[in-house]
């Protein structure tokens, strides 16, 4: 008897690779004191793409919020432990047809911070300037910065000034401080 021909009656196996009814959230990481992004590279779910650079995050539990979810994803695979001192939502999209919602939000950090990666999902990780992108990226992360790139570039441009102006500021009253004496 031949196993390999399909019984008519027996139900079809879902397609795995089609995510119905899902919520998935991932962040990119700000350094304020740098201005730099940091992405992680991770093998992908595609089997047409072998592996790319990629946001933090996962999917989101049915009782915590994106927030949340990012939160603690990009902790437990970055081995991050510290603050982030702003959590900004970016951009989501909705997929009608499967409802598979994914949250993209941008973590901010004071400096830059050594990691310690869950090699078990992260291959890598690199810290870059917005105007050089790692490759190869992921399709959708691609998407993502046309869509918002400006705005966390504006928001890169607003924090290097806030943190040379404060810099100049202190500068200006030490000099002060001096020429009291």
């Amino acid at each position: 008897m031949n196993t390999n021909i399909p019984n008519p009656n027996q139900p079809k196996k879902p397609d795995i690779s089609v995510r119905k009814n899902v919520r998935a959230a991932g962040a990119v990481i700000l350094a304020k004191n740098t201005g730099r992004l940091l992405f992680c590279f991770r093998k992908s779910a595609s089997r047409e793409r072998l592996a790319e650079w990629n946001l933090w995050g996962a999917f989101v539990a049915l009782d915590e919020s994106p927030e949340d979810s990012v939160v603690k994803w990009t902790k437990k695979l970055s081995g991050y432990n510290g603050h982030f001192s702003e959590i900004i939502p970016l951009y989501s999209f909705f997929t009608s047809d499967t409802n598979f919602r994914y949250y993209n939000f941008l973590l901010v950090v004071e400096k830059e911070f050594p990691l310690v990666v869950d090699k078990t999902r992260i291959t890598d990780y690199k810290w870059v300037n917005i105007d050089e992108l790692p490759s190869p990226l992921h399709p959708l992360v691609k998407e993502l910065f046309g869509k918002v790139g400006d705005k966390i570039r504006a928001m890169i441009e607003k924090n290097v000034l806030r943190e040379s102006l404060s810099e100049n500021i202190i500068k200006l009253k030490d000099l002060i401080k001096e020429l009291l004496q």
